[in-house]
């Protein structure tokens, strides 16, 4: 009797032991994991945004845009993800369309600091320095610590435009 319960134990200990090993193969890679949450929770915005995060990550930046439209379509207020779209839209040279996404940012979360710098830049890329510099100022105002060393940046640059 014994025996058999170690033989069931044994057993046991490798299933479990096998899907460790399976789970951990997803972990080992951020797409993976994130793909993995959004294939199990695929109605939760997190998963989706966190998913195009990573695809940014891996420079994939067609797949990202996707991940949050799919966030957007899921939580249309979600700062972070029109933030991000505006990003890509912006790096692609599409200057109108980003400021699209980050005027949306911004009405869904007057205090992203990003999303004002990310304005800025944005307009200033089409001659409009003025409306660039109240973005700016924003910026400076409410950006948290993590981003002294910008804030000192950008102070530097309207020093220089006043």
């Amino acid at each position: 009797m014994k025996k058999i319960i170690f033989l069931i134990f044994i057993a046991y200990l490798i299933t479990l032991s096998f899907a460790a090993f399976q789970r951990n193969a997803i972990w080992n890679n951020v797409i993976g994991l994130w793909g993995d949450v959004v294939k199990k929770s695929p109605y939760k915005a997190r998963g989706h945004y966190n998913l195009g995060l990573a695809f940014k990550g891996a420079g994939r930046f067609d797949e990202a845009m996707l991940e949050w439209k799919r966030t957007i379509d899921i939580d249309p207020l979600h700062s972070w993800a029109h933030d991000n779209l505006g990003n890509v839209y912006l790096m692609r040279g599409d200057s109108y369309s980003a400021i699209l996404e980050y005027s949306k940012a911004l009405y869904t979360n007057p205090m992203n600091a990003e999303a004002h710098y990310n304005m800025a830049i944005a307009l200033e890329k089409i001659d409009k320095h003025d409306e660039a510099m109240v973005h700016y100022r924003k910026f400076i105002k409410i950006a948290p610590e993590e981003y002294r060393d910008l804030v000192m940046q950008v102070k530097n640059k309207i020093g220089n435009n006043n």
